[in-house]
């Protein structure tokens, strides 16, 4: 049963789909390239000229090294694929709505002052954020910090059930279960009083949970909802692009947000890879405008329509005495966000560290910069730790992890395995001092590929809480070392092969 459900899933057709588009494609242009010699040399021209356009592309060299070696090797195969696949880039319609969304975004918000610089180590990470997004650090924001998922939940229902004016929610993966009822009870209630509620989920984070036609009931129920970037049987590298962020706004009063997806696993109601290790914020204050920012641009791409940013934008904000400095921000593929933010945001944060750095992921694939930022921090004699799952979801991105730990130990950096069970909390906690808590993965596929968000927290009073949350978790994990890490000839054969093509999956 489990695996007829899994043949007719959306992944499946997805990946059916996509395969009857290109092999007919393929098999043509080898059948009529061996019969025509002149069909081979216009291939293998082709596979010179898109070398050349791949090698002068403003990308990262680890994103060109597997073109390279796709289009060369294989020349009709490879500018076959890549035509279909190197296409990041969406419609000259979608950039011009998404670039009218921004500006829409930035004269509701008016002229910012950059107030960053009093701040020692937050100023270059906060300079850079808003100086490439409309985002500022604000003080006077209260931030509660959640260890795991059940209390980040208990929380959550209750300030849903709160609601006066309007509730945004933005989630990579909704799956029906106990979390997901409980919510959904409290938002068709909140429709029948007059709340607006809106809400937008990833198409393929939640294709196996969600019918394809979910997003229509919840509109007969008076929830605006739009699935975000729908696949459609047509072969492109955009649909790599997924929301993986996870956000809930409501009434400009508190915004959540962390690594925690509406499902039950998240808050252990149910274990498949044992205890699920996760963790959230809630922000009260003028943090919460950031987000409101980051829901309307990605709803209003999703509904191809226009919102009124000053109706949900302009309005009291609540006032907190906090001393420290609180940063929402979000990230996304280019065109749409001109650089890899988070990425460069967690590299700064790691290489301005002077004694400890805590890190917390699921998964461990970082490009080559990042890897050699983590590494150096480690050299200048920073206490550098890294917690990864004890039980994985993914067996080969497991093995992609662990494919990095030599490098790492040579370098000084001590990675534990959080033996209870999955460890999906993505956190990163410098000097006791700047933190970073939200959703993005150290892979490829949050650095570079997905939309994510995640607030960095500077001095804040819940910093305590996260470090004593980093203390708790190593105190749970076995430390992983040279001497008693194991790793196969054939895992590192494999693994080696694979990290070829890991930046562009």
């Amino acid at each position: 049963m489990k695996f007829l459900k899994k043949l007719f899933s959306k992944t499946a057709l997805v990946f059916l789909a996509i395969v009857l588009q290109v092999t007919p494609i393929i098999l043509f242009a080898y059948y009529f390239a061996e019969s025509f010699w002149q069909l081979q040399l216009t291939f293998q021209a082709l596979a010179a000229l898109l070398s050349i356009v791949v090698i002068n592309r403003k990308e990262n060299p680890e994103f060109k090294a597997p073109w390279l070696v796709i289009i060369l090797l294989f020349p009709i195969f490879g500018v076959i694929i890549y035509i279909f696949f190197a296409n990041y880039y969406s419609s000259p319609w979608e950039r011009k709505f998404t670039r009218k969304v921004h500006q829409g975004i930035r004269e509701a918000l008016g002229p910012q002052k950059i107030d960053n610089s009093p701040m020692e180590a937050f100023a270059p990470i906060g300079n850079y954020i808003s100086n490439l997004l409309p985002y500022r650090g604000c003080k006077n924001s209260q931030v509660t910090f959640f260890p795991n998922g059940q209390a980040f939940f208990d929380d959550l229902i209750k300030e849903l059930d709160k609601a006066e004016k309007f509730i945004f929610l933005e989630y990579f993966i909704i799956a029906k279960g106990v979390i997901w009822g409980r919510i959904h009870e409290i938002l068709k209630k909140k429709v029948q009083q007059g709340v607006e509620v809106r809400l937008v989920y990833d198409d393929i984070g939640s294709t196996f949970n969600l019918k394809n036609n979910y997003y229509k009931t919840l509109r007969k129920e008076g929830i605006k909802c739009h699935k975000f970037n729908p696949f459609r049987p047509l072969v492109s590298g955009i649909y790599n692009n997924r929301d993986h962020r996870k956000i809930c706004v409501i009434d400009r009063r508190c915004a959540y947000t962390g690594g925690l997806n509406l499902a039950d696993e998240y808050a252990n109601i149910t274990s498949p890879y044992g205890n699920w290790k996760d963790t959230g914020t809630k922000i009260c204050g003028k943090g919460v405008k950031n987000f409101i920012t980051m829901f309307l641009s990605i709803y209003d791409i999703a509904s191809k329509s226009t919102s009124n940013y000053s109706e949900y934008l302009d309005g009291d904000y609540q006032f907190f005495k906090e001393d420290g400095f609180t940063l929402p921000f979000s990230d996304g593929p280019s065109p749409f966000y001109p650089e890899n933010i988070s990425e460069n945001v967690i590299s700064n944060m790691i290489s301005g560290a002077e004694k400890t750095v805590y890190i917390s992921t699921p998964y461990l694939i970082p490009s080559y910069n990042l890897l050699e930022t983590i590494r150096t921090a480690a050299l200048k004699g920073v206490d550098v730790r890294i917690i990864v799952p004890g039980i994985p979801d993914k067996k080969i991105i497991y093995l992609m992890t662990k494919s990095n730990f030599k490098n790492l130990f040579n370098a000084g950096v001590k990675i534990y395995y959080y033996t209870p069970g999955f460890n999906h909390a993505k956190s990163i906690l410098v000097d006791n001092q700047l933190a970073f808590v939200g959703t993005v993965n150290i892979d490829f596929r949050s650095l570079v590929h997905h939309y994510e968000d995640g607030v960095i927290l500077y001095k804040n009073s819940c910093l305590q809480d996260i470090s004593n949350d980093f203390n708790s978790m190593l105190n749970e994990s076995k430390q992983v070392t040279k001497e008693n890490f194991k790793f196969s000839y054939l895992s590192r054969l494999f693994c080696s092969i694979l990290k070829l093509f890991s930046p562009l999956l």
